[in-house]
C-alpha cells in the first residue's frame, strides 16, 4: 500500500502539484447545471485525495493544504457565471481558520459556497457557527456534508443554519432497495423544510436513485450517472437533463434562502 510521506506533503504544497476538477450540480426543477463543486486530485501519486488530506491532518498542514486547494479553485473559476455556484471543501478547521478570509477576499466568483466537510463534537461547534454566521453575510452559501450519516446531529446541523444539506452517500446508494435508506431519505427532507434549506442529492448513479430524490423533492443532484468530475469547461458544457426531473404530487420542496451576491470580505 503506497504511503504519503511529509516530503510529498511539502512537494505538493510548494509547487502546488495537485489538480483540480469540477463536478456538475444540476438542478432537478429545470435541469439546468446550477453550480460545480471543486475537487483535488494527485496525479501521478497513485494515491486518492482521501489519503492526502488524512496525511495533511496528521502532519498538522492540513488547513495549509485545503486553503491551497481552495485558492487554486478560485482561480480557475474566476468570472464564473452568477447562475453556477462554485462549491468548495473546507474542514471546520480551515473554516475557522484567521487565513481563511485572505484566500476568500480575492475571490472573483460572484456565486460562492463553502460545503463543510469535517465536524466538530457538537459542543465544540461554536466558533464553527460563528463563522458560517459571518460568511452568510458576506453573500456566502454554506453547506453540510454527511447528512444522514451517525457523526452528525439534528442539533449540530440546525446551529450551523445551512443553505444547503448534501445527503450521506449511502443514503443515495440505499434508495432503490433499502426501506432505512428511504425513511432517512425522508427525514433528510424534513430537516430541510424545518431549516428552510435546500438538498442535494449527491452520488446518484442510476436513474432509480435519480428519481426517488425528485419524488422526495430534492432541489438538486450530482454523481457520475450525470457527470463525472472534469475540467470547468467540461464540467459546465455537460449535457442538461431532460427537461425538469418533476416532484411527485406532495412532495417536499423546500425553497433555498435567498442570498445577496457575494462582495469582498
Amino acid at each position: 500500500m503506497l504511503t504519503i510521506e511529509r516530503d510529498d506533503l511539502r512537494h505538493a504544497l510548494d509547487r502546488g502539484r495537485f489538480d483540480t476538477v469540477f463536478q456538475p450540480v444540476f438542478s432537478l426543477c429545470t435541469g439546468a447545471v446550477v453550480g460545480v463543486e471543486a475537487l483535488t486530485r494527485f496525479p501521478g501519486s497513485g494515491v486518492g485525495p482521501g489519503p492526502w488530506f488524512a496525511a495533511a491532518r496528521a502532519e498538522g498542514v492540513e488547513v495549509e493544504l485545503e486553503l491551497a486547494t481552495a485558492r487554486r479553485a478560485l482561480q480557475l473559476a474566476a468570472g464564473l457565471e452568477e447562475r453556477v455556484c462554485l462549491w468548495l471543501n473546507l474542514g471546520a478547521r480551515a473554516l475557522v481558520s484567521p487565513l481563511l478570509e485572505e484566500t476568500l477576499t480575492a475571490a472573483a466568483v460572484p456565486s460562492l459556497g463553502i460545503e463543510i466537510t469535517e465536524h466538530p463534537a457538537p459542543e465544540d461547534d461554536a466558533p464553527l457557527a460563528a463563522r458560517c454566521a459571518t460568511l452568510r453575510r458576506a453573500g456566502v452559501r454554506i453547506a453540510v456534508d454527511d447528512v444522514g450519516s451517525s457523526a452528525l446531529t439534528v442539533r449540530h446541523v440546525a446551529r450551523l443554519r445551512p443553505d444547503q444539506l448534501k445527503a450521506d452517500l449511502s443514503v443515495t446508494q440505499g434508495l432503490e432497495h433499502s426501506i432505512g435508506a428511504r425513511r432517512q431519505a425522508r427525514r433528510i427532507m424534513g430537516l430541510a423544510r424545518r431549516q428552510r434549506a435546500g438538498v442535494i442529492a449527491e452520488g446518484v448513479e442510476t436513474p432509480g436513485q435519480l428519481r426517488r430524490w425528485a419524488e422526495l423533492g430534492a432541489q438538486a443532484a450530482q454523481g457520475f450517472l450525470l457527470g463525472g468530475p472534469a475540467p470547468l469547461e467540461e464540467a459546465l458544457a455537460a449535457t442538461p437533463l431532460a427537461g425538469p426531473v418533476h416532484h411527485a404530487p406532495g412532495a417536499v420542496s423546500t425553497p433555498p434562502r435567498e442570498l445577496p451576491g457575494h462582495p469582498p470580505m
